[in-house]
């Protein structure tokens, strides 16, 4: 993997790495991937710049920014209204919900957002953006947390428990399973 110090003719690019097909990152070839990975290439290219890439966290994003940590980060990051008080953020280019992933034999259990949010059920969330925030205004009884996220080449997080849950993470982000008619909007 490329060093993480700036230089004259590089582009210092945060990103987590974890939100795929946006940005993700690919641990059989030590690198990143995603279609934001690919802009952020074509304005890099369009520059002269080289991308360096710097692992950042959700929750330091606007830490991060405001120390010069990075030049610029990408990878599915959602304009919120606090992001955009603090940061100086791209016109959007896509726009997403949230969605429920869940295991197939689990799919008709969860054709809503009242299906998720009931005693029993786990959800697991990225700590820091959007889902997060997500998770703490809508979900009130079902048992929510971010066990050691990790890099799974996956797009997720993933629990090492006894199963039995969902995970709420952005349409489109991930390789699992959506339940059926279960895009959430808030």
């Amino acid at each position: 993997m490329q060093a993480m110090e700036s230089t004259e003719k590089s582009l210092l690019l945060g990103t987590p790495g974890d939100y795929r097909p946006m940005a993700y990152h690919e641990p059989f070839t030590d690198s990143y991937r995603g279609f934001d990975i690919e802009l952020a290439w074509r304005i890099a290219a369009e520059l002269g710049y080289e991308v360096v890439f710097k692992e950042i966290s959700w929750d330091m994003l606007a830490h991060d920014a405001k120390t010069d940590a990075f030049d610029m980060a990408i990878g599915g990051i959602s304009r919120t209204p606090q992001r955009k008080e603090e940061l100086i953020l791209s016109d959007s280019y896509l726009e997403t919900g949230k969605t429920i992933l869940c295991r197939e034999v689990d799919a008709a259990r969860f054709g809503s957002l009242a299906d998720v949010d009931r005693p029993g059920v786990r959800v697991l969330y990225n700590p820091g953006g959007t889902n997060e925030d997500f998770v703490k205004t809508h979900l009130h009884h079902a048992d929510c947390r971010y066990p050691g996220l990790h890099r799974s080449g996956q797009g997720g997080c993933h629990d090492h428990g006894d199963g039995g849950g969902s995970l709420l993470h952005a349409a489109g982000a991930s390789s699992g399973r959506t339940a059926p008619g279960a895009s959430l909007h808030a």
